[in-house]
């Protein structure tokens, strides 16, 4: 019994591993580094990807550039230096939304994305 309830959990998460990986690595996304951040998760429901680092399920972060709220994953890299979520589905001039998470904007700050990889990434406002 308990082999069998260890072994369901196991293929649980090597899918779900399997999904984040798709999600955050394999596929076009969205990589917000970091300037100044500040941020709150829930530790219960983290999921380590080997070297490419941590799945935060729910996550806050607060940063220069605005407020990251997510709430259906994000991919916090090993050095704590950037987090990486999907692309986004939904732009307005302060908001920007994607599957499962909110950022917005604080003033200056635009995304763009690069044409090769499909990847979005922050740009910082010119002084």
């Amino acid at each position: 019994m308990i082999i069998e309830e260890e072994t369901a959990r196991e293929e649980k998460t090597k899918k779900l591993i399997a999904e984040y990986t798709l999600k955050f690595i394999d596929q076009p996304h969205f990589e917000i580094k970091f300037e100044k951040m500040n941020i709150s998760f829930d530790p219960r429901n983290i999921v380590p990807i080997e070297d490419k680092g941590t799945v935060y399920p729910n996550i806050r972060v607060t940063d220069k550039w605005g407020i990251l709220t997510v709430e259906n994953g994000a991919l916090m890299s090993p050095n704590w230096d950037k987090i990486s979520i999907s692309n986004p589905t939904q732009t307005t001039d302060k908001k920007i939304s994607g599957d499962g998470w909110t950022l917005e904007l604080s003033n200056g700050y635009t995304i763009e994305k690069d044409q090769t990889s499909g990847n979005y990434k922050l740009k910082k406002p010119v002084k």
